[in-house]
């Protein structure tokens, strides 16, 4: 009684031989040219008898046997690989899972070991005897094919050991190529995998069921982030095009992403929840700041002595100008860093408003390139502006109605230059800001020295008194 008989192979004289040699002896054959297209066959005829290639395109031999040896309906198959390479490769039936092997030889020898198969009483597909291989007397082995199938070897166990999955599709999105890790992140046995269309896979993107990825991931659709799900796993793809002279294939490269995701939005929860305290933390101490300065201020109101009502003043000022870079932190996106430019006009105007007084007219000028100090360097450099523009308002000048002032920073390649500058009567030469017993000088030699910076005087024109320090300290 003829049997139906799947042939699979990509060599077409091949196939043609096969057909007719098994047409003749009655058998009804089915002809394949890769695994792809036999997976295809079997879905609407399932065959008795199994004849396959092992190097073939579009799922090779190997791959074929062991879908067929894990799936059910397919496990009473006989199978027959046909073999180019039977004698630079030892074939072990059991572990392809095949019946019996020949090797590609001399056409009048494969036809004698696939009748001599075939005309067996009984095919029992559980036979996986070492002594049903056929015909490896008949070849030579060839130095070329040992080297190509050792790089092949080689490249398996490199593919198969990557913790990245791996697919490799059509152009029509058929499956034809799976690694162990996209198995497992996609949570499907090879056997199902392998000939599917890569689109009937149920992908969810941002929330939405999605058909037709495929394409949209070839025509970039999504960006790179894009929330890709399948099942519950969230997935970052990338697609490598591959084209050679005979096809055109491309490798889906996919990696499970659900728990890096997790992780990374625990993070941002953390930061923001931190961020969130940390302005708080700002928004306090400028309050607590604004109250201290208050209490001073109605505790100076008291006060009869000018001298002691300028001291309490100053201490205000000094506080306050504290308080304004805690002010500038809680309003800034960035809780690390003031912005500088912003912080020293706000600061000088609020002092020109508390120290001005009479009919005097001061003409402000801030130059500040954009830059952004981190707390601990924008709080001694406040105090400092504090010190150097105060004074110069309220004795550079003296008999005068009006005057300039410029606050003005500039960034070198290693260093920054702060420099307060009036057109006042200029800073009295038995006055050094370095070696100085007033408060408000020692205070600026204090902080300077806190910023690791060297303090100058020029008195020309006025007074200018430049602070330089590092820039690492910004």
């Amino acid at each position: 009684m003829g049997k139906t008989i799947l042939i699979v192979d990509n060599q077409p004289v091949i196939r043609e031989f096969l057909v007719n040699l098994l047409a003749r002896e009655g058998h009804t054959p089915i002809a394949a040219e890769d695994g792809l297209s036999a997976l295809a066959a079997m879905k609407t005829c399932v065959p008795g008898v199994l004849i396959t290639d092992l190097v073939m395109p579009n799922i090779d031999g190997t791959h074929l046997c062991r879908i067929i040896r894990r799936t059910p309906a397919y496990r009473g198959i006989f199978i027959v690989i046909l073999s180019a390479i039977a004698a630079e490769q030892e074939i072990s039936l059991e572990a392809l899972g095949a019946n019996a092997c020949i090797a590609k030889g001399p056409l009048n020898k494969m036809r004698d070991h696939v009748l001599e198969i075939l005309s067996r009483e009984t095919l029992d597909p559980m036979d996986f005897n070492q002594r049903n291989v056929y015909g490896a007397e008949d070849i030579y082995a060839r130095k070329i094919t040992r080297e190509l199938l050792s790089s092949k070897r080689h490249a398996e166990i490199i593919l198969e050991n990557m913790s990245e999955g791996i697919l490799e599709v059509t152009e029509h999105g058929d499956i034809i190529s799976a690694n162990q890790s996209v198995v497992s992140i996609l949570g499907e046995g090879e056997e199902t995998l392998l000939g599917r269309n890569f689109d009937e896979l149920a992908f969810r993107v941002n929330g939405a069921s999605t058909t037709g990825i495929l394409s949209r991931l070839r025509a970039g659709a999504f960006d790179d982030d894009a929330a890709i799900f399948l099942g519950e796993r969230r997935l970052a793809i990338k697609l490598l095009p591959v084209e050679d002279n005979h096809r055109a294939t491309t490798i889906v490269l996919i990696a499970d992403v659900t728990e890096q995701k997790r992780t990374e939005l625990e993070i941002k929860r953390s930061l923001h929840e931190k961020e969130v305290l940390l302005k708080e933390v700002h928004h306090r101490v400028k309050n607590n700041l604004a109250m201290v300065a208050s209490l001073i201020s109605l505790q100076s109101q008291s006060l009869k002595n000018r001298h002691d009502l300028e001291v309490f003043e100053q201490i205000r000022d000094r506080i306050n100008s504290i308080s304004l870079v805690h002010e500038q932190l809680y309003l800034s996106e960035d809780l690390t860093q003031v912005d500088f430019g912003g912080y020293v006009r706000q600061l000088t105007a609020n002092l020109l408003q508390s120290v001005l007084s009479g009919p005097k007219h001061i003409e402000l000028s801030i130059e500040v390139a954009e830059v952004k100090l981190d707390i601990n360097t924008a709080i001694p450099l406040g105090l400092i502006i504090s010190e150097l523009f105060t004074n110069a308002v309220k004795y550079a000048f003296k008999g005068r109605t009006h005057g300039a002032v410029t606050v003005r920073l500039d960034r070198q390649e290693s260093s920054f230059t702060l420099r307060v500058t009036d057109d006042g009567i200029g800073l009295p030469g038995k006055i050094n800001p370095r070696t100085a017993t007033t408060l408000g000088f020692q205070l600026v030699s204090a902080l300077a020295l806190q910023l690791n910076a060297k303090i100058s005087v020029k008195r020309q024109r006025g007074t200018t008194v430049a602070i330089q320090f590092p820039a690492q300290h910004s």
